[in-house]
C-alpha cells in the first residue's frame, strides 16, 4: 500500500472542482442518488472523494489531471471520452479501508488502460491510500464476481511506482486519440 499526501492547494483545488461536480450531478436524471440511502454518502461527499482521489493518483504517477465538470446533459458523453487521469488511468475509490475495488464490464471497452484503487477518510482529505494499479484486463480476470461488477482484493494490485515508470510510457491513451478526431 502507498500513501499519497496532497498539498493544501491540491486539496483546495479538488474541493472547488468537487463542489461544481456535485452541483452538476444534482441536475442529472441518469445518475444514482446517494442522498438518503442507508450506508451511502451524499453526492457532495462522493464528488469530493472522487476529486481528491483523482488528484492524488495524478500526483503519484506524474500524470496530468484535468479537473473537469460539465453541463449535466453532457455527463455520459464526456465521461466516455476522458480518462480520470491522463495516460488511460481510471480511478476507483472505496469508502471502507481495504474494501475490494470494483471493476465494471464496461471498463473493458471504455478506453482506460489501467485501474488504480484508492481509499481516503474525508476527515483527513490530504491523505489518500492506494493498493496500486492493474491493467483493466487483468483486473477483470482476477476479480471476484459480484452482481454486474468484479471486485479485486488490495493484495492483487501492483505498486503504483511501476505505473509511474516504464509501464505507463508504453501505453497510449485511446481517449486522447478520439479527441483529435
Amino acid at each position: 500500500m502507498q500513501t499519497i499526501i496532497l498539498d493544501p492547494w491540491e486539496v483546495l483545488t479538488a474541493q472547488y472542482v468537487a463542489s461544481r461536480l456535485a452541483a452538476e450531478t444534482a441536475k442529472q436524471t441518469d445518475t444514482f442518488d446517494y442522498a438518503g440511502k442507508s450506508g451511502l454518502e451524499s453526492n457532495e461527499d462522493n464528488s469530493l472523494r472522487v476529486c481528491l482521489s483523482e488528484m492524488a493518483v495524478a500526483k503519484a504517477t506524474g500524470r496530468y489531471w484535468s479537473p473537469r465538470f460539465w453541463d449535466s446533459n453532457l455527463h455520459t458523453e464526456m465521461n466516455a471520452r476522458f480518462s480520470d487521469v491522463s495516460g488511460g488511468i481510471g480511478v476507483r475509490n472505496v469508502r471502507s479501508y481495504r474494501k475490494p475495488i470494483a471493476v465494471k464490464k464496461k471498463d473493458l471497452t471504455c478506453g482506460d488502460k489501467f485501474i488504480v484503487g484508492t481509499y481516503l477518510d474525508l476527515s483527513e482529505p490530504h491523505i489518500v491510500y492506494t493498493p496500486g494499479f492493474l491493467s483493466v484486463e487483468e483486473a477483470w480476470c482476477v476479480g471476484i464476481p459480484d452482481s454486474s461488477y468484479k471486485r479485486v482484493a488490495w493484495d492483487r494490485f501492483k505498486p503504483l511506482k511501476v505505473l509511474h515508470g516504464s509501464e505507463i510510457k508504453d501505453s497510449v491513451d485511446s481517449r486522447s486519440e478520439r479527441e483529435k478526431e
